[in-house]
């Protein structure tokens, strides 16, 4: 015969007597809609999201619940889900006005229909207004079910001028940047970085020049430039991954880590000055160099041009090189 388990009550309460910073700290790490229902849980957790540091909103993950009883099948923006777009950006407000605490950090995913109708910027320019304590930022639009990633199918979202101005991190993925006014006087942003976003060499130069302290940034499938400047006194960490272009500049006296993944360029066409450099690697792996059977940088072939390096960079290269704290891959 089996014998029953009895657990105590004071192993089952244990999570309701944790405190409040530990409770909202589990809560952060939910999405935002997840988070929320934690209220039914018992009165130790009710209104505990409000006081949570970041706050994720996913528009696929919110909208789903409004729609999967009348729309069955794989996810796409029906004539329900669209319904549960507009439904999704008032909950986003209703939210953002109710929680009450310090707001460290947040993130959005969203569709193209809130760029469109003008929300995203209405939800950050009320976060950088009433949240002073926002520090990092992540933004994403949602590819539609059917719609091509490409550049063209990316929208602009229009940000107000200095929208990011009170950011210590920003990261955007999936847009169209066609002018650098979001980022006027952002004295404070350290850390960028850009992912599948469409922008010319100008308006890059422009968001950089705007940057004035940034030390990590960032550049992932980018494209609208075959020619790619880079000069940044305060960079420490640069990483440029699947990019294509025909000739890269990067001037950074206090460069520490340069990362470079399936680069296509003509060694012969890249210039380097960064005398500090102490981390090097280059990979070209991708997924999408191998499928279009780009001419990718592979390493040998740089260090054959290194020799267009600055003198120090040169010796410093070959120092780190011999210690093992360069790594090199074929």
């Amino acid at each position: 015969m089996e014998k029953m388990v009895v657990v105590s009550d004071d192993k089952q309460d244990f999570i309701n007597k944790l405190p409040n910073d530990v409770l909202t700290f589990i809560l952060s790490k939910l999405q935002v809609d997840e988070a929320v229902r934690c209220n039914i849980l018992s009165k130790r957790w009710l209104g505990l999201w409000k006081q949570a540091h970041h706050v994720e909103f996913n528009a696929k993950h919110m909208i789903k619940p409004l729609t999967q009883l009348l729309h069955k099948g794989s996810f796409d923006l029906s004539p329900y889900m669209k319904k549960g777009v507009y439904k999704y950006g008032i909950q986003i407000f209703q939210l953002m006005h109710r929680h009450s605490g310090e707001l460290c950090s947040s993130r959005f995913l969203h569709f193209q229909k809130s760029l469109s109708i003008g929300e995203v910027n209405a939800w950050i320019n009320f976060l950088v207004t009433k949240k002073k304590s926002l520090k990092n930022l992540s933004l994403e639009c949602l590819i539609e079910h059917g719609e091509a990633a490409d550049e063209n199918e990316l929208c602009n979202p229009h940000f107000s001028r200095g929208i990011f101005l009170c950011l210590h991190s920003l990261e955007l993925i999936n847009y169209t940047i066609d002018c650098w006014n979001a980022f006027e006087g952002c004295q404070n942003l350290k850390i960028l970085k850009l992912e599948r976003i469409h922008l010319d060499g100008a308006v890059l130069i422009g968001i950089l020049e705007n940057c004035v302290v940034l030390e990590n940034f960032s550049l992932i499938e980018c494209t609208g430039f075959m020619k790619l400047i880079i000069k940044k006194s305060t960079l420490k960490v640069l990483r440029l991954q699947d990019l294509c272009m025909d000739h890269l500049e990067i001037t950074a006296q206090n460069l520490d880590d340069l990362y470079l993944e399936s680069i296509t360029c003509p060694v012969k066409n890249i210039s380097i000055f960064s005398p500090r450099l102490h981390t090097f690697e280059n990979h070209w792996y991708s997924m999408l160099s191998i499928k279009e059977r780009k001419c990718v940088m592979k390493t040998n072939e740089i260090l054959a041009y290194f020799i267009n390096l600055w003198v120090n960079s040169l010796l410093m290269f070959l120092i780190h090189l011999l210690h093992g704290k360069i790594f090199m891959y074929y």
